[in-house]
């Protein structure tokens, strides 16, 4: 993987760039923020300010355990290390999945917003079709590891889902039939 023109394997400069939010992101069993905030303070020069600052708007307690978090709250918990962490990349794999609608808007909405406010270049990969014209200013559609659309904010803000649907079926030759890609909020 190269990024700013640098290979990435084992290289610490540019891995200090890129923070990777999986949808299901690992903790240790007996962990808490505070062991999360050890172990990423030896990958990434956490900034403390902006850590108390998230850990206080997403209300977390730093000594509860992970374990008994609900999902939002761990993406919520990811979210502030990616945002401590101060990345130039932000890779986000499906992290509003499994969410409940109301949850999984307000986790949108913050990385919405840590994006923005903080010039992040940000890959966001989702199934969610409502999500994907409303997030970001540009839609990559793939299909078997291809490229079918590249739109930019422009055009997507000319689509609905039924046209992003239609695109698919025309590019692809094949329906969407997974029900999560196809229906809105």
């Amino acid at each position: 993987v190269v990024f700013d023109w640098e290979d990435t394997y084992h290289n610490e400069k540019i891995r200090k760039d890129i923070f990777f939010v999986s949808d299901d992101p690992y903790y240790p069993m007996a962990g808490n923020i505070r062991t999360l905030k050890e172990f990423y303070s030896s990958f990434y020069d956490l900034d403390e300010d902006i850590y108390q600052k998230t850990i206080k708007l997403f209300n977390l307690e730093e000594n509860k355990a992970i374990s008994s978090f609900s999902k939002g709250m761990k993406r919520q918990t990811m979210l502030l290390f990616a945002l401590a962490a101060k990345p130039k990349l932000l890779l986000l794999d499906e992290h509003t999945a499994a969410l409940d609608p109301k949850t999984a808007d307000k986790v949108l909405e913050l990385t919405n917003r840590i994006v923005e406010e903080n010039g992040l270049t940000c890959l966001m990969i989702t199934h969610n079709m409502q999500t994907a014209l409303e997030s970001g200013n540009r839609l990559l559609m793939m299909n078997e590891g291809k490229i079918l659309l590249d739109l930019n904010q422009e055009e997507k803000e000319k689509l609905s889902i039924d046209d992003l649907r239609d695109l698919f079926r025309k590019k692809s030759s094949r329906e969407l039939d997974d029900e999560r890609m196809i229906l809105s909020k």
